[in-house]
């Protein structure tokens, strides 16, 4: 019979060795990719300031670019304006969202096969925009103890 912590040892190495196959199959994939993921990227780099940043990642077999736009004066500021502009004239425009509580807007495209995603983050003292309150809600949930016998 098989000690624990020999089994637990066992599940550890077969998951390490399971995500370093997935690390290598994402490697293989994202390096064949590597002209059209730049096709999308490079043009949208030439709409980004210091301050935004972009991050790439395989979400399953599918690459995903996350650009981050910071300390905007609104959403209709000229960077924004020329990175969506950039991005409709590539792809479609899929979903758009809005997060008052952190004054952020997310758009989402496809790009050829390509998910694309800005989060556009409107500054706190922002003259146009503003976050307002528009409701209260209350959420009644239950509290617990642990009681033993």
């Amino acid at each position: 019979m098989t000690s624990t912590h020999v089994l637990a040892f066992n599940r550890a190495l077969s998951q390490a060795r399971s995500t370093v196959r997935h690390a290598r199959s994402e490697v293989i994939k994202l390096t064949q990719m590597r002209k059209d993921i730049s096709k999308v990227t490079k043009p949208l780099a030439g709409c980004m300031s210091e301050a935004d940043s972009m991050h790439l990642f395989m979400v399953g077999d599918k690459p995903h670019v996350q650009i981050t736009m910071n300390k905007l004066e609104s959403f209709k500021c000229l960077a924004l304006m020329n990175m969506l502009w950039t991005l409709d004239t590539m792809g479609t425009v899929t979903n758009t969202k809005d997060w008052p509580e952190y004054l952020n807007r997310e758009y989402r495209y496809d790009v050829s096969g390509i998910s694309v995603c800005v989060n556009a983050y409107v500054k706190s003292d922002s003259p146009t925009c503003r976050k307002v309150v528009i409701g209260v809600e209350t959420k009644t949930e239950p509290l617990y103890r642990i009681e033993c016998d």
